[in-house]
């Protein structure tokens, strides 16, 4: 977006002289700040009104993106009027956030089509972008977003590696052990299956028990059996404490 003559601006990107700038801030053939109704990307100032910036911006103020166009691009979190506002999902070069000790990166990821915004980054840190599709049908994203993996596993929808899948399309299947296959297990909590039906890994919240999937409920992550032998051991200790007492009081009773 920069003009190689310094006394024209990259405004929507056309190169035009200062007449044209429409109140945005430039110079040296960059524009530093955008006027109302334009956002700052990679050293331009765009439109939200017109092509190309209403591909990629559908509302600005104050110079700053504050909703994109669709889900190919993200909005900066934290992004000042006179830094870049919006990136689409398959950049991995990038834009920054703030100065010195409390700049933040934000980043793309290669092959990346559709995405979502990350969380605003800590100071000193960076922050990827969180994919929900990559360009190619066998190309799969990972369940947090921050990869993208050659994967044919048919009826998958995530995965975590090439060829190993995470995550299956249907709600009625979970993936195998080994990810190979999506397998019909529609068991509440279940993160993995074995064989149809058959649970072999539970998620957060629950217990594997008898190939299903138990709740947690907020309370114990015991099973029932190991429930079962701790009220047996309970009643054995009262009940000898019982019998010890009765004991106690008779003997000394009688002494």
């Amino acid at each position: 977006s920069l003009c190689g003559d310094n006394s024209q601006y990259p405004i929507d990107g056309l190169c035009v002289d200062s007449s044209s700038a429409n109140g945005n801030q430039c110079s040296n053939g960059a524009c530093q700040s955008c006027a109302a109704n334009y956002f700052l990307y990679m050293g331009g100032c765009y439109s939200t009104a017109n092509a190309p910036g209403n591909l990629m911006c559908k509302t600005a103020e104050g110079g700053i993106c504050t909703t994109v166009a669709n889900s190919r691009y993200f909005a900066v979190p934290g992004a000042a009027a006179n830094q870049q506002s919006v990136l689409a999902c398959g950049n991995p070069l990038g834009t920054t956030t703030g100065t010195g000790d409390t700049a933040k990166a934000y980043v793309g990821i290669q092959g990346c089509k559709t995405c979502t915004a990350p969380s605003e980054a800590p100071s000193g840190a960076m922050a990827p972008a969180r994919c929900t599709a990559y360009d190619g049908n066998n190309k799969k994203p990972s369940l947090l977003g921050s990869g993208c993996f050659t994967c044919d596993v048919s009826g998958c929808s995530h995965c975590s590696a090439d060829g190993v899948c995470e995550a299956c399309t249907s709600a009625e299947q979970r993936p195998s052990m080994d990810g190979k296959q999506c397998i019909p297990c529609n068991i509440s909590g279940c993160t993995r299956c074995s064989e149809a039906s058959k649970c072999s890994q539970c998620g957060d919240g629950h217990w594997l028990e008898s190939d299903t999937c138990v709740s947690t409920g907020g309370g114990s992550n015991l099973s029932s059996g190991a429930i079962a032998g701790i009220s047996i051991a309970v009643i054995a200790v009262v009940g000898g404490l019982v019998g010890f007492l009765c004991w106690w009081f008779i003997c000394r009773g009688k002494a």
